[in-house]
């Protein structure tokens, strides 16, 4: 939380290329991802007995942390944030259906709900960083942040 919050209050001072809006808006991606991670580790601590719903619920709180290591790819500059979380995490959420059909004949629910919940709060944190709520909060968070030298 520090990490992002230090992000966004020093691109605040100084946007560089991107808007005061976009900067703020931005906020929202690393707070969705450390909120993701938080939930699937949790859910995952809760289901320890279990061990087919632990695997999956761990797996996918690794895929909650990839999303800043697909973005800094070159590959992906040219397109949008939303479209290369698609392009990157379609393919693991469909390899990690198939296992669960190769495995047990059947996809997991909690692979099925964990895909539903990773895929939605990815697509619509880029929509929350532009609402007039998150835009006003990232702005009062930015301006009691101490700076990090």
């Amino acid at each position: 939380m520090l990490a992002a919050s230090d992000r966004l209050a020093r691109h605040s001072r100084e946007p560089g290329n991107e808007t005061l809006e976009e900067v703020r808006g931005f906020y929202a991606v690393p707070i969705g991802d450390m909120l993701m991670f938080a939930g699937f580790i949790w859910l995952g601590y809760r289901h320890r007995n279990h061990p087919a719903t632990h695997k999956r619920l761990m797996l996918f709180a690794t895929f909650a942390l990839l999303d800043a290591g697909f973005d800094r790819w070159s590959v992906f500059d040219p397109y949008p944030l939303p479209l290369v979380n698609l392009m990157c995490f379609g393919p693991l959420v469909l390899a990690t259906m198939a296992y669960d059909w190769w495995s047990s004949g059947k996809v997991q629910r909690v692979t099925i709900w964990s895909t539903v919940f990773l895929l939605t709060v990815q697509e619509s944190r880029h929509f929350l960083g532009y609402t007039a709520a998150w835009q006003r909060m990232a702005a009062w968070v930015a301006a009691h942040m101490p700076p990090f030298h």
